[in-house]
């Protein structure tokens, strides 16, 4: 399947310097070789290493097309070379342009030719230890967080300034098989979202982070009344005014994917899975296991109160109905009398069942 429609990718970046030009390069050769229409947003939520440094130096690199095109200079440009004492030319078909490094750019030294038409870089120019590939700069935008405010934050930052009405997200950490997103946006014509479900042939996921993850997994089915393969898959396609609905309420933490997957399952969009793969990080996970998965618990609960009150609410209301059902007998025919303990029961069990339904009502009287 080939993408038809224009969609926006969001890159949510913090810390990433070890993998943010690879990624960036790897989208950028994917996508022009399909033919698609596209632009890149990478937000960089206030990362504290060579990130922002890396992607400023793609920023600033010369607009290059795909597939052994080259630079174009302006008409300004074009005139100033010409009365330059020493003039840089592109490279030549048969000579790739080098990779400059992202901290020390290197200029291109032409080899002196008489039509000077077709010029060939320096041998030393082929190439230094340390340096890093830097993609092609057209379709890129980077935004800048000043500070870190979160993997959510970061993706409203760079949904809100989408301009094409499909989004897909994806991770700086060369996990998801990125190779995948034209088809995915293929099958956004028949759904509202499209998650890159990690339950492919190979994939590389921490035992650790299983364990809880199966225990949400299973409530977030319960309060949804759907099969859920990824709860919180970071690759996926949506349509921007369908997630705008639920902006205000997303969580500017890891939990954006899971809350996303909620609140569209609840709401009765068509969401489709896909299986993908997944792969080993490169540089260190950001997500703390205790910490995260406590929150994520909370975001389900949060979530699920919001969007099906009567799914959360009457099981535990079903629970003190059979404790005060138990303690009415056991005081009829034990007691002979009526216990302050069943009446309590009563009062809970009646105070639940009536939040679950006002709840109810209100969700459903705001037409999300």
């Amino acid at each position: 399947m080939v993408a038809d429609s224009p969609f926006s990718v969001v890159i949510p970046v913090y810390n990433e310097e070890l993998s943010i030009a690879k990624t960036l390069e790897h989208l950028q050769e994917i996508l022009s070789a399909v033919g698609c229409e596209y632009e890149i947003i990478a937000v960089n939520d206030g990362s504290s290493d060579r990130t922002g440094e890396i992607l400023r130096a793609i920023i600033d690199s010369p607009a290059q097309t795909p597939k052994g095109d080259f630079p174009i200079q302006g008409e300004s440009d074009r005139n100033s070379l010409d009365n330059s004492p020493a003039p840089e030319f592109p490279p030549s078909p048969a000579s790739p342009l080098p990779i400059p490094n992202a901290t020390h750019p290197q200029s291109l030294q032409p080899t002196p030719s008489p039509s000077q038409e077709e010029p060939t870089p320096s041998p030393s120019q082929e190439g230094r230890r340390g340096e890093l590939p830097m993609p092609k700069a057209n379709n890129l935008r980077v935004i800048q967080h000043d500070r870190n405010l979160g993997y959510g934050a970061a993706l409203k930052t760079g949904i809100r300034q989408a301009k094409y009405p499909l989004i897909v997200i994806t991770d700086a950490d060369s996990t998801y098989p990125n190779d995948r997103i034209p088809e995915l946006v293929a099958l956004a014509r028949e759904a509202d979202m499209v998650v890159g479900a990690r339950i492919g042939a190979n994939v590389s996921y921490p035992t650790l982070r299983k364990i809880p993850k199966w225990f949400l997994v299973r409530f977030a089915q319960w309060v949804t009344k759907s099969r859920i393969p990824d709860l919180n898959s970071g690759l996926r396609v949506f349509r921007k005014s369908v997630v705008e609905k639920f902006i205000n309420i997303l969580p500017d933490n890891f939990s954006f994917t899971t809350t996303i997957t909620i609140a569209m399952l609840t709401n009765y969009y068509i969401v489709r899975y896909e299986p993908i793969d997944y792969h080993a990080r490169l540089g260190k996970s950001k997500i703390k296991p205790i910490r995260d998965t406590l929150r994520f618990l909370q975001i389900v609960l949060r979530t699920g109160t919001y969007f099906a009150p009567m799914r959360v609410f009457m099981p535990v209301a079903g629970f003190f109905f059979v404790g005060f059902a138990i303690a009415l007998v056991r005081d009829i025919f034990v007691e002979q009398n009526l216990t302050d303990k069943t009446v309590i029961l009563l009062v809970t069990f009646t105070q639940l069942a009536m939040f679950a339904l006002l709840a109810d009502m209100i969700d459903k009287r705001s037409g999300r």
